[in-house]
This record gives structure tokens, C-alpha cells and sequence, in this order.
């Protein structure tokens, strides 16, 4: 088909070798210019378009799915540079559509600097709006800056200034049941849902007041949010053929009434109530068969609450014609705020469409007793409720994506129905290879999940690893909390997919700062100091959790999940005791000791038999294996080359064939004399020994000498003074075991071992 040039559109970057059409420019150069409600950031870059435009090349993009070459364009990023992308049409409309309404298209592309780094955007007579959705770093939005459609602004959601986005919903909700036994692997088909998708006439009066000018705003979000439908859920909505049909630009005669105070609007027949009224509107003026998704979008025009919460009355609606719960009843409107941008578009709108589509809340901090209740506080994925309950916010805005469970449940409940287009996939889902699917760990020690991934096309691929253990109290509030004595629920909480296979549990850096423990305090107001929302534990109980990998194949993106079970163990926590910033590590010695609590981990359950030691010079940002060694509680090193004099220096041990850890900080040191205590040991006899041995050393000055345990706990202690050989008969009552004697003066320390039978 051919595409009309774009006439009346800004122009994206003419992408030559001579020559650039963005240009960065100053805020001092631009702000004259900019729309009223541009504020929004005190970060963002602006760039200027140069208006003579790659309309041309655009109309000679091809749309996805024909193993076709892109078009290669150029796009802004936040850090003020260009970045090149091979583009292809991915439209909103059906062919019927696309031809009523040329200038108003969506594109789909990948990054050619990073293949993790992909983007969506959309066109219009006003302007660009465009998201580049990175790996390991914020997504980045861009849209249009002024009136004239010259200057254009992009930011990363996390330093954007929000204004006051309430959308608390009103909550009165059916529960869809999670499946017990779905398929791990998407089924290489791409669900095509009709969307009438209609607008007041306060939401077109703020976009211009035309109805293709609404039409662009609308296809704008729509842009946006079919990322994560296609991405998380294999699904594309599409506007329907006849969408003017459900854009008014009128308040006074569109068919959506105004809120009124002291009217509830949960009331299913009130006649303020938009579910009624726009269920009502799209069978008498659409029909029951040619639609499987209906939705509103609202705008309030002033600071009163003269618009609708969000309302969730239905759940796993799609495709379901009936009154008042059907298909047609997703709302999605703020008490205050603009109708557009990633706010309205995720929180609002994603989260309103998950809803239809299958979703409950995800949240614990409100009792709901559905079975997706696996975030702690108000959540931090789509179907979270992120910034709207300050004492349980875990984040200010929801992340860009749907948590496990909840797709999970939109895939049951979307299988279940007949209606839409199932079109196929060529592609096939990432693969997950586990080494394990069940660990046993020490109590109140850290770990590390991980698996192998593999993509039959090589496509990217963005992993995350989620905990999924259901809030079964039920009780909200402070059971939502994470803490170290929690024994169900969720005590991790979700964070954004990202390139990296493994996640550390807490997260590392706390893990270096040994914050591995949550002690929040719930009557503390300001959330930003409230929690980390990871805590390990110190009883033990399970966790579930689930790794999901999603592939970024622009013809159609598919995803795949497996499980894993921990369970921490009645045992002491698993962790380092030696070298640290007392006992420091002396750099001029040819060796040194590294000495742990073992924790029981060598006996079953556990059974670890070896641990890897790994050392840092540098914060903790690299570790340098220093050797796999027996699980014993003590080992002993050379000195690496590398050493010097730190005051931040870490010594990591990992277990084996297992997933559980310890890191501890050191201190190294110049000492005024060497020992080479591999030959400068205890002499210990008879060993092994029934309890009753003696030790001969050689040593001068006051010694330090201790039994210490394989769990780190000293079991016997004494200073001697001593000059020159010293011998002397220890009569124990120490249990049958492997024990460490070592002998600590200021000259050297002397370890060895001794066996009692």
C-alpha cells in the first residue's frame, strides 16, 4: 500500500552522512516557546527539528512482520546525542483504518549501538511522541515541546516532576483464578483484540478539539502501551475500524455525564456512572460483535473531582457482552492531571486494560484475598499501585511491565476466550536452563539466583527474577511490610527486566554495606526513608520465585518462565569471620587466612561441600578468585600481586552447587615481620585426639590462643606470655569434630588443625 507524504507532520532526523535534522538546543533558547504544561522535568535535553523532513522515508518504511530491511532513522536520547535505529510500521488501525486516517501512524524499532535497546513511537500532525525503552538504565520519552512543533523535550521518568496523579480505584472486583498448570513458553501467537476505545469530550477539548487531533493523542498511548501488551502478554490492540464513531469533542453533548458530588459513582445504574454509559454507548452505536475491548479515556478540566476514579468493577472481561461487567466498562480518567504521557499511560490506562484483560491487583497492602497478592507494600509493576499511598509507596511510579502472576493470569484468562484474531508468531521463545530447581540455604544469608539463557535467533533477550509467595494473612498493612521475621508473603520486591541472568538477594550493594536485613518502621511517614522492600530472614520458612525471559524479536516478541524453590534452614547465617577491618590482612606476609562460619551447611540438607573465595581491591566492584576450597571454615591464600593497602576491601565465599553467599569487608596491613605460617604451624599431638593433646609453639611476648569451632565460635581462650618454645597440656571436653587452634601474637599468627575423635 502506498502512504501519502507526510505533509503536515514534524519530520523525523534526515539520516544521511552529511547531515542531521536534531539539534541540541538550550532550555534559555526554547522555553519561549514551550506549551504551558511543559514543566514536567529538570533534567530533560530539548532538541529542534529541522522541518524539512523524512516524510519520504517514512512512506517507504515497511510494517514488521515480512522479514523485511528497515528504515534506518536517527533519535535523540537523554544524554543529549543521537542514536541510530532500524525502524518498521507497526500501526494501531486495521488496513480500513490506516487509510481514513494517513498521518497518523506507530513505528517499532531496534537500537543499532545496543540490541537491548528498542523504541516505539508515533506520528501526527502535532508532533512525535516516542519512548526508547533501554535494558539497564530508564526508559527515555520524548514528545513534543512546543506549539509549533519545532522544539521537542525527552527525560527519564525517574527525574520527571509530577503533578498530583491520583487514580485510586474504586475497588469492587471479581477474582480470576491463576492457572495450576500453565505452559512455560508463550504459544507463538499473537492475540489481535479490537479496541473501541472512546472519549469524552473534555479529553478532546484538551488535545485541540478536533477529532483527529484527539485520534493522535489517543494513538500516542496507544503506541505506548502495546510495548508491553506485545512484549509481556503476545497481545496487540487495534482501534476499530469506525473509532471516530466514540470521540466527542463536546462536554455538553457527548454521552458521558459529569461527576456530581454526593452521587457514588460504584453505584452500577447511577446515571453519572461512565461503565453504564459507555457499555450503553458502544452497543447502540458500535454493536456487541464488532468490538472484544471497550474503554474510556476522561480528562478533568478543573480541580474539583469532576471525573471518575478508575474503576475495576470488571475483571477478565474481554470478550464478555455482559451487563454491567462487560467488555465494554474499563474506565480510565485522574482527579487531577493531563490525560497523556508515561504517568497517565502506565498507571493509569495499562493498569485499567490489565484489569479487563485478567489482571487483579498485585499489592499486599490492601487485603483483596485474590491470588496475584505477591508485592510487598503498594507494588512497583503494572498492576501495582505505586505513588498513591505514601506509607507503603515502594516506588514513585509503576515500572514497564507486568509482574509474573499477572501475566500468568491475563494468558488463562485470554486462552479461555474465543473472540480476536490469533495470528502467528514467527519466532520462537527464549530457552531457560536451571542447574537447580529446589536450594536449601543457610537462615539470614544472602543468595544468588541465576540461570542460562539461549535464543534460537539471537534475539536480546531482558531477564528479572520475581518472588511469587502469596500474602496468605491477608491483613495489609504491616503484614505488607518486608521484615526478618516474616514467614509468608513477599519480602522482595519486583524490579525491572534487564540483561543481566542473575539477581543478588538483597541487592548487592547492600549486600557489600551488609544491610541485609529491613527493620522498617511503619509509623515512619516519608516513604523515599522507609525501605529497601528486600529483607532476608533470620527463621527460616520458603520462597518461591520465578525467573521470566522475554525475547525483543520486533516481528513479534515472546517470553518464557521456570520456577525455583529456597528454603532457609534452622541454622545460624552462613558468614565470613576473618580477614576484616579488626583482623586485617597484612599484604607483605606470602599468605593469609580466610576463616567462616560454615552454619551446618556441609550436613544435609545443605550439603555444600566446597565454596569458591573470591577477594576485591576496589569497593567491591571486581572480585579475583582466589581459589575453590574445602567448605571447612578455614582456608588459607598467597597474597595476591595485586594487593596494597585498603581500607574497603572485600572477601566473597560462594557456595558450591548451591546459591548462598557471604561477604565481608576487610582492612589490609603492613606487619613488621613475616611468617610463613604454612611451615610456622602448632605443632598438635597426639591428632587425632580423644580430647586430651598438647601444643608446642615457639613464639615471644604475650599470645592469643584460641579453639575456634567450623562455626566460627570460640570454644577455648587464653593469653600466655611466652618466650621462646612453649608446650602445654590441654585437657577438653570439646564435642567429636574439626576444630582450628591458631596462636596470635604481635609477630605472626600460627593456625592448624586438630581432629577430636
Amino acid at each position: 500500500m502506498n502512504k501519502p507524504l507526510l505533509v503536515p507532520i514534524i519530520a523525523l532526523a534526515a539520516v544521511t552522512s552529511y547531515a542531521q535534522n536534531w539539534e541540541l538546543v538550550s532550555e534559555k533558547e526554547a522555553s519561549p516557546h514551550a506549551k504551558k504544561e511543559y514543566q514536567i522535568s529538570n533534567n530533560q535535553k530539548i532538541f529542534k527539528l529541522d522541518r524539512e523532513t523524512l516524510e519520504e522515508k517514512l512512506a517507504k518504511t515497511a510494517s514488521r512482520g515480512k522479514n523485511s530491511i528497515g528504515t534506518i532513522i536517527t533519535m535523540p536520547t537523554v544524554n543529549g546525542k543521537l542514536e541510530r535505529f532500524e525502524i518498521w510500521e507497526a500501526s494501531n488501525f486495521s488496513e480500513i483504518g490506516q487509510a481514513k486516517y494517513p498521518h497518523i501512524r506507530s513505528y517499532i524499532g531496534k537500537s543499532l549501538v545496543d540490541p537491548h535497546t528498542s523504541i516505539r513511537f508515533s506520528t501526527g500532525p502535532s508532533g512525535i511522541s516516542s519512548t526508547i525503552f533501554r535494558a539497564n538504565n530508564s526508559s527515555e520519552y520524548l514528545e513534543t515541546y512546543s506549539a509549533d512543533g519545532k522544539y521537542f523535550e525527552i527525560h527519564q521518568r525517574k527525574t520527571a516532576k509530577h503533578s498530583n496523579h491520583q487514580s485510586k480505584e474504586n475497588i469492587n472486583h471479581s477474582i480470576v483464578p491463576l492457572p495450576t498448570n500453565n505452559p512455560s513458553t508463550d504459544n507463538n501467537e499473537l492475540k489481535i483484540l479490537r479496541l473501541a476505545l472512546s472519549v469524552t469530550g473534555e479529553y478532546s477539548q484538551y488535545f485541540g478539539g478536533t477529532k483527529e487531533k484527539a485520534l493522535e493523542a489517543m494513538n500516542n498511548t496507544l503506541t505506548r502501551v502495546n510495548v508491553i501488551m506485545e512484549r509481556d502478554l503476545a497481545i496487540n490492540l487495534r482501534f476499530i475500524d469506525d473509532i471516530e464513531k466514540l470521540i466527542y469533542t463536546n462536554p455538553e453533548t457527548d454521552p458521558y455525564s459529569v461527576y456530581v458530588d454526593g452521587v457514588s459513582p460504584s453505584l452500577y445504574h447511577s446515571t453519572n456512572n461512565w461503565m453504564v454509559e459507555l457499555q450503553t454507548n458502544l452497543r447502540d452505536n458500535i454493536g456487541e460483535d464488532n468490538y472484544d475491548l471497550g474503554h474510556l479515556l476522561g480528562y478533568n478540566i478543573d480541580d474539583r473531582s469532576s471525573s471518575y476514579r478508575p474503576s475495576i468493577n470488571c475483571v477478565g472481561c474481554v470478550c464478555e457482552s455482559s451487563f454491567p461487567k462487560g467488555k465494554g466498562s474499563g474506565i480510565s480518567s485522574r482527579f487531577l492531571g493531563v490525560p497523556k504521557g508515561e504517568d497517565f499511560d502506565y498507571d493509569v490506562f495499562t493498569h485499567q486494560i490489565g484489569h479487563q484483560l485478567g489482571a487483579n491487583h498485585t499489592y499486599t497492602h490492601l487485603p483483596e484475598g485474590n491470588t496475584t497478592q505477591v508485592e510487598p507494600g503498594a507494588g512497583s509493576t503494572i498492576m501495582g499501585t505505586t505513588g498513591t499511598y505514601s506509607e507503603m509507596k515502594v516506588q514513585e511510579n509503576v515500572d514497564d511491565y507486568f509482574a509474573h502472576v499477572s501475566i500468568q493470569q491475563i494468558k488463562n484468562n485470554i486462552d479461555s476466550k474465543s473472540c480476536g484474531i490469533r495470528s502467528k508468531i514467527i519466532n520462537t521463545p527464549p530457552q531457560i536452563e536451571l542447574d537447580k530447581k529446589i536450594y536449601h540455604i543457610p537462615v539470614g544469608t544472602a543468595f544468588k539466583l541465576d540461570a542460562k539463557i539461549n535464543d534460537k535467533e539471537n534475539d536480546a533477550v531482558l531477564v528479572n527474577w520475581e518472588q511469587n509467595d502469596l500474602d496468605l494473612k491477608n491483613e495489609g498493612d504491616f503484614d505488607s511490610k518486608v521484615y526478618p521475621r516474616k514467614i509468608e508473603g513477599p519480602n522482595f520486591r519486583s524490579v525491572k527486566p534487564s540483561t543481566e541472568t542473575y539477581r543478588y538477594f538483597p541487592r548487592f550493594d547492600h549486600i557489600l554495606n551488609n544491610n541485609l536485613f529491613d527493620t522498617q518502621n511503619i509509623n515512619i511517614p516519608t516513604w523515599e526513608n522507609v525501605s529497601t522492600w528486600e529483607s532476608l530472614n533470620v527463621i527460616p520458612r520458603e520462597y518461591n520465585f520465578t525467573i521470566t525471559a522475554r525475547d525483543s524479536n520486533p516481528n513479534g516478541p515472546l517470553n518464557s518462565f521456570e520456577k525455583v524453590k529456597v528454603i532457609s534452614t534452622n541454622s545460624s547465617a552462613f558468614r565470613i569471620n576473618t580477614p576484616n577491618s579488626n583482623n586485617k590482612l597484612p599484604i607483605n606476609n606470602t599468605t593469609f587466612d580466610v576463616t567462616w562460619n560454615v552454619a551446618n551447611t556441609n550436613l544435609a540438607p545443605i550439603e555444600t561441600s566446597h565454596v569458591k573465595v573470591s577477594i576485591s581491591w576496589d569497593e567491591g566492584n571486581t572480585f579475583d578468585e582466589l581459589g575453590i576450597v574445602e567448605n571447612t571454615g578455614l582456608a588459607n591464600f598467597a597474597v595476591p600481586e595485586k594487593a596494597k593497602l585498603v581500607n574497603d576491601g572485600y572477601i566473597m565465599i560462594e557456595a558450591v552447587d548451591n546459591i548462598f553467599l557471604a561477604v565481608q569487608k576487610f582492612s589490609s596491613e603492613e606487619v613488621l615481620s613475616t611468617v610463613d605460617i604454612n611451615t610456622q604451624k602448632i605443632e598438635i599431638f597426639p591428632n587425632p585426639s580423644n580430647g586430651d593433646f598438647t601444643i608446642d609453639l615457639k613464639a615471644n611476648g604475650n599470645v592469643k590462643l584460641d579453639i575456634v569451632d567450623l562455626n566460627g565460635r570460640v570454644v577455648y581462650t587464653e593469653t600466655i606470655n611466652i618466650n621462646g618454645n612453649y608446650k602445654k597440656a590441654i585437657h577438653s571436653k570439646l564435642s567429636a569434630g574439626t576444630y582450628i587452634i591458631q596462636a596470635i601474637s604481635n609477630e605472626c599468627k600460627m593456625t592448624s588443625k586438630i581432629l577430636i575423635k
